[in-house]
């Protein structure tokens, strides 16, 4: 509801702002990999975001190489069908602002401190979920992982496995009140699992997923009246409600070796990143020595293209028609160029069309003068371009562009292509 509210304010505060909203401007390119750009803004950022430690080791060239790696793998993962969904976005956003014990204001706040915006976390997110997924598929089920494997990688680094002299192993859960900490100690001692009671109960939300797991550790790294009463107890014996600052605290003084049994499960998917890593690295390699890729210089004079990018596999559809969202601004002269050869474009009849103005909230396809835009109207907008800039395209919910296609140049060749394919999807 607080989302839906925001989008109604930001739609009537913007109502006569035009100058809000960028006007594209031909970007200036770092790199072009196969005719996609990735801008010296974008190169500017990922390395403002790095540790001031860093910066000294670290040269540009190399974030850029990064860059090109991780733009080819997305227009791969792209090409085979891999997206990110809305939810799937929204779902990690709340999960790390849980982590971080944060109000919404404050997790912005924290985001604008380190360069960043929530636009741009959204951005990053979604490219990391696309590749994850298309890396867990492409390569993941060709890995193989024995036994024989796991068995070996326990014996030759036991010392992961143990804990060292001075330290222990133990689990938590972390509750509110004393009278929460009695319950679930009277839940475990009636047969519930420690692990399944922090998971859904512990406001540690950092340990609960790993069933209250704290690992090893020494008597210094926990506070005071955790450490005295975790060092205090024996294996796989329960405390009683232990109170610090943070709450109130059940402990669970674990075995200080981990068996092979549990150990088996973490040995195995790192075994397979250590597999999975080298599998991409190699066909990273593969893709870069296939692509059309220039850097630095060797992009000068070569005509810088907005591509559509794909960010959804199902079409949304109204009155049984693709639907085509085109934003723009009263004050906006790159849009007319745009809008004009777009309309050019469209087949008659096949797409429902709205070419909205943001500053007017009105729709320029209808005969009527409409002083509004609906929220759920407005969401390509807010998510899928972090600087706001007009015109902006959404077509059929599963393709998007931020400005033109070029800052001079025939436009109707790029919309017929993306309209054709949308008909031939639907």
């Amino acid at each position: 509801m607080r989302k839906i509210m925001l989008l109604m304010v930001v739609s009537l505060f913007l109502l006569g702002c035009a100058n809000l909203y960028n006007a594209p401007e031909q970007p200036k390119a770092a790199a072009i990999v196969n005719g996609v750009p990735i801008t010296e803004d974008t190169l500017e950022r990922e390395y403002a975001a790095l540790p001031d430690s860093y910066k000294g080791v670290v040269a540009k060239d190399a974030i850029l190489d990064e860059l090109i790696m991780e733009e080819l793998l997305i227009q791969e993962a792209e090409k085979n069908g891999f997206f990110a969904s809305k939810g799937e976005v929204d779902s990690i956003i709340m999960q790390l602002r849980e982590l971080n014990n944060m109000t919404q204001a404050q997790f912005e706040k924290a985001l604008i401190d380190r360069k960043t915006s929530i636009k741009q976390l959204r951005n990053s997110l979604e490219h990391q979920i696309k590749l994850a997924r298309y890396v867990n598929e492409t390569f993941g089920k060709q890995i193989a992982v024995s036994d024989s494997d796991i068995k070996r990688y326990y014996a030759d680094n036991s010392e992961q496995f143990s804990a060292q002299p001075g330290q222990i192993r133990a689990s938590h859960i972390l509750v509110a009140t004393i009278e929460e900490a009695e319950n679930l100690i009277g839940m475990y001692n009636k047969g519930e699992t420690f692990g399944s009671l922090a998971k859904a109960y512990s406001k540690d939300r950092g340990t609960a997923a790993k069933g209250g797991s704290l690992g090893f550790f020494d008597n210094a790294t926990m506070v005071p009246e955790f450490s005295a009463a975790a060092f205090s107890l024996e294996e796989d014996q329960i405390s009683g409600p232990v109170k610090t600052r943070f709450g109130y605290h059940i402990i669970l003084r674990q075995p200080d070796k981990i068996s092979l049994p549990e150990a088996s499960p973490i040995i195995e998917k790192s075994l397979r990143m250590q597999e999975g890593e080298a599998a991409l690295k190699i066909f990273a390699q593969q893709l870069k020595a296939s692509s059309e890729i220039l850097k630095w210089n060797e992009t000068n004079g070569i005509p810088v293209k907005s591509p559509f990018r794909q960010y959804g596999k199902e079409t949304c559809l109204k009155d049984g028609k693709p639907v085509l969202r085109v934003y723009t601004t009263t004050s906006c002269q790159q849009c007319d160029k745009g809008v004009s050869e777009f309309r050019d474009a469209l087949p008659k009849d096949a797409f429902y069309v709205q070419i909205l103005q943001l500053n007017t909230g009105d729709d320029l396809m209808t005969a009527e003068k409409e002083t509004g835009i609906q929220p759920q109207e407005l969401e390509p907008f807010t998510q899928k371009n972090p600087q706001s800039v007009v015109p902006f395209y959404d077509f059929a919910c599963k393709y998007f562009r931020i400005g033109n296609a070029y800052v001079s140049g025939d436009e109707q060749a790029e919309f017929k292509a993306v309209l054709d394919k949308i008909l031939a999807e639907s």
